[in-house]
């Protein structure tokens, strides 16, 4: 039941204010303040969507609270709802009041309302987020000065004053399909989420703002000045911060770092506002909304992760933040170096690129965990021959050390040679601690010899030496007190023999075969010229040296087809004139020349038994 004589359905993209205001008039009142005083409340509450005014006007209009809520605008202290959403001031249109001309051109034609209330306010053309109505896809028109304050918020009694030729006002509308932001905003407004993650977290004003300015300097340059944007331009500023904001937050730190490498090719001096213009300084000094936190927080941390940035130095603040990088500028400060030499250092140890000698110090980034080392190294720092002096080590062991990594310059110069390349004395402290580690440390007795002599007498590589050391797997290890640094480190040739023999290659040498054969060398070497035996090459597991062998399974393949006259004789325990009588009264022939051979062979399948 409802109070009144003449009531309308609230429409489901009504505000509440619009809906007080239609039903005003539909019931002769002139304006909606009156009506409501004769009401017994205040229009100003149905605007700020009070409860009680809620409650009122459902008694009044029969309409249920629930849909009366959904409509409202309601006040909460500084903040505003719409169905759960939070907005603040600045982000809802009343003293300008936005409409579609072609919905209020719609709404005339309804013959089924009363003429004077078939007008009605959309409830989100009060949010300045949206200017584009979904239904006609046309840019928003906008009336500047609708009323006096008797008239703030009453859209009815607005529109009739004004008497609008909607007409005209449509034909000069501006088309265009809502922006994806757009729909996001309604979205949330209507269901209370639109699922696109990071944005969500973020209360909708701060959402929608945040778009708005980033995309405002990815539009129009960091300098860009806000008040010179006009509603157009936010509405393409507004899409162009979507795209990277509704992507999450590695998108947006895709975007900080397309900022920051802009900066790199200017001469200002890093900061905030040299780094984001714009949208630094609204988020930095002109709001201090904690709703905009998250979006500090995300660009605080990825400046310190990516740029010269620490303790001392203000994003948002003071940084608290350790330092990730250094640049030249800030490592020559902190450590008290000059940076002319700092930046050499950096760029010959490969801490900076070659190609950054052209970029000034505070563009020459440096991790700043291996800055500290890097000082350290360089002022503690020897040169090729210094070093080579200080590790006590021959030429060409010294190069091998190099070479092969055992020892590495922290500094090579790109275009110079070794000479020029510059060692850490701590580091060669370190290498030298560990090839001795297993040193007993007493005076050389037994069979120990400098790490290059016993390499020769073990036939192996001096560096196979030094991996045995360096993995501690040697024991008879000592250090010659007599001397230092590499030659001091004495090792025992037999053991290193042990460790380093290579793996047994199967074969038998030919000393050996002649045992197994009970021949000669030199018929040996016949029988192998002429292809009875195969002859194999293989490294000599002991020596490393190449080796003619015969595999035992070709020496018995020969012994079971062949067998020597003298073999022969023993096999049958006679004479070998008897055996050499009976072989040619069978008229059993040898099976090589004997001449070439050296001996008389015969194959056993042609001898009778």
């Amino acid at each position: 039941m409802s109070e009144l004589g003449i009531t309308l359905p609230l429409q489901a993209d009504q505000s509440l204010a619009s809906f007080c205001s239609q039903v005003a008039s539909a019931n002769g009142a002139s304006s909606a303040r009156e009506f409501c005083m004769h009401m017994g409340m205040q229009f100003q509450h149905v605007v700020d969507g009070t409860a009680e005014s809620i409650e009122r006007l459902a008694v009044l209009s029969g309409v249920g609270v629930s849909c009366l809520s959904k409509a409202a605008v309601i006040k909460q202290g500084g903040m505003y709802l719409i169905n759960g959403e939070k907005l603040r001031r600045p982000f809802l249109r009343r003293s300008r009041l936005r409409y579609c001309p072609a919905c209020l051109i719609g709404d005339n034609a309804r013959e089924d309302r009363l003429p004077q209330a078939r007008l009605y306010g959309r409830r989100d053309w009060l949010v300045s987020f949206i200017r584009t109505c979904p239904v006609h896809q046309i840019e928003f028109a906008t009336l500047e000065n609708p009323a006096g304050p008797s008239l703030l918020h009453d859209f009815t009694a607005v529109m009739r004053d004004k008497s609008l030729d909607l007409d005209s006002v449509l034909a000069g509308s501006q088309g265009r399909n809502p922006s994806n932001f757009e729909q996001y905003v309604t979205g949330r407004l209507t269901n209370g989420t639109a699922s696109v993650g990071y944005l969500d977290l973020l209360p909708l004003y701060a959402a929608g703002r945040s778009c708005e300015m980033l995309g405002a300097i990815l539009e129009h340059g960091i300098k860009v000045a806000s008040d010179n944007i006009s509603e157009s331009q936010w509405w393409s500023c507004a899409e162009s911060g979507f795209k990277v904001m509704s992507n999450g937050e590695e998108a947006i730190r895709e975007c900080l770092t397309a900022f920051h490498d802009r900066f790199f090719t200017t001469s200002r001096d890093i900061g905030g506002r040299s780094l984001y213009g714009r949208f630094y300084e609204w988020l930095a000094h002109e709001n201090e909304d904690s709703a905009y936190d998250p979006i500090r927080d995300l660009i605080r941390a990825h400046a310190v992760a990516t740029l010269p940035l620490g303790p001392g130095d203000e994003m948002f603040g003071p940084l608290t933040i350790p330092r990730r990088w250094h640049s030249v500028h800030t490592a020559a400060r902190e450590f008290g170096v000059h940076p002319k030499r700092l930046r050499k250092l950096a760029i010959g140890a490969g801490l900076a690129k070659e190609a950054a000698i052209d970029l000034t110090d505070d563009r020459i980034l440096l991790d700043a965990s291996e800055v500290e080392t890097l000082i350290r190294h360089g002022r503690e720092a020897l040169s090729y021959n210094d070093a080579r002096a200080y590790v006590n080590a021959p030429r060409v062991q010294w190069e091998i050390l190099i070479k092969l990594g055992y020892v590495k310059p922290f500094v090579e110069t790109a275009t110079g040679p070794a000479l020029k390349a510059k060692f850490s004395l701590s580091e060669l402290d370190r290498f030298l601690a560990k090839i001795s580690r297993s040193g007993i440390g007493e005076p050389v007795v037994g069979e120990t010899y400098t790490i290059p002599d016993a390499s020769k007498r073990a036939n192996c590589k001096a560096s196979e030496v030094i991996d045995l050391l360096l993995q501690g797997e040697l024991r008879e290890v000592a250090i010659d007190t007599m001397t230092s640094g590499f030659l001091a480190v004495q090792v025992n040739p037999s053991e290193i023999r042990r460790k380093t023999a290579l793996i047994a290659h199967g074969g038998v040498s030919l000393k050996q075969a002649e045992k197994k054969l009970q021949t000669s060398s030199q018929v040996l070497r016949a029988l192998l010229e002429l292809g009875a035996i195969a002859p194999r090459i293989a490294i000599n597991p002991t020596n490393r040296c190449p080796q003619t062998i015969i595999y035992p399974v070709d020496l018995e393949s020969f012994k079971a087809r062949y067998v020597s006259l003298n073999n022969l004789a023993i096999e049958r325990d006679e004479h070998i004139r008897r055996t050499k009588k009976f072989l040619n009264d069978a008229g059993i022939s040898a099976a090589f020349d004997p001449e070439k051979v050296h001996a008389t062979f015969y194959e056993r399948v042609k001898i009778p038994v």
